[in-house]
């Protein structure tokens, strides 16, 4: 039984972005881990940016300068773009498509 994963991509705009794993052949089960391997570093990004944003927010509210922290919060969301780009490029240019076997193999690199 191989699944096929999600379409991948980019949605939303601004704090608001969400990331799908690219599509990935392979049961059920390795689809699904090989999202999960492929899908933590950018939500981890994302929690990242967002903590930088409330620490900013504390900070502005109290009248004073957070620009530190918003060049932060702004840093990882950059990330977030590059990470989810270089996951959709490597499944555009995987020969034959995505594997997840090969995405669990190398675990290592996410």
């Amino acid at each position: 039984m191989g699944g096929r994963g999600s379409a991948g991509g980019v949605r939303g705009s601004g704090g608001s972005q969400s990331f799908s794993a690219p599509a990935m052949s392979g049961s059920e089960k390795q689809v699904s881990w090989a999202k999960d391997i492929i899908e933590t570093p950018y939500k981890n990004l994302g929690l990242r940016a967002d903590g930088a944003a409330a620490i900013a927010r504390r900070f502005e509210a109290g009248g004073e300068r957070a620009d530190d922290y918003r060049a932060e919060e702004s840093a990882y969301r950059a990330a977030q773009a590059r990470y989810a780009e270089g996951m959709n490029s490597m499944a555009r240019n995987a020969p034959g498509g995505l594997k997840a076997s090969q995405v669990i193999e190398r675990r290592g690199m996410f």
